[in-house]
């Protein structure tokens, strides 16, 4: 299964887009609240439904639908996210809640 190149504005998407950085620029890269939030919420469900990291197809299934889940309820998605980044929580607290509520 092929994944998509997502070339959207950051904003526009759950993760953060490096796709127009050079090597050195990658390297230096510090993730923003929400990407780091998509990180996490992929690692709790890789972690709740033992997906193993050595299984692409299900990896690759699992990319792609975070990315649909996003834009199907981006609105309030980035509310929640904007929400727990202002008032300083945790990213992976940020995480569960999204995972508890949309599992």
């Amino acid at each position: 299964m092929k994944i998509k190149k997502f070339t959207q504005l950051l904003n526009e998407s759950f993760k953060d887009d490096k796709s127009n950085m050079d090597l050195q620029q990658i390297m230096n890269f510090q993730s923003t609240y929400k990407g780091r939030v998509r990180d996490s919420l992929f690692n709790i469900i890789c972690e709740e439904e033992r997906i193993s990291e050595k299984d692409f197809t299900k990896l690759d299934y699992l990319i792609e639908y975070l990315e649909k889940y996003y834009e199907a309820n981006k609105e309030h998605i980035d509310e929640i996210i904007s929400a727990y980044e202002k008032q300083g929580l945790r990213v992976q607290y940020c995480a569960e809640r999204l995972y508890s509520e949309y599992k």
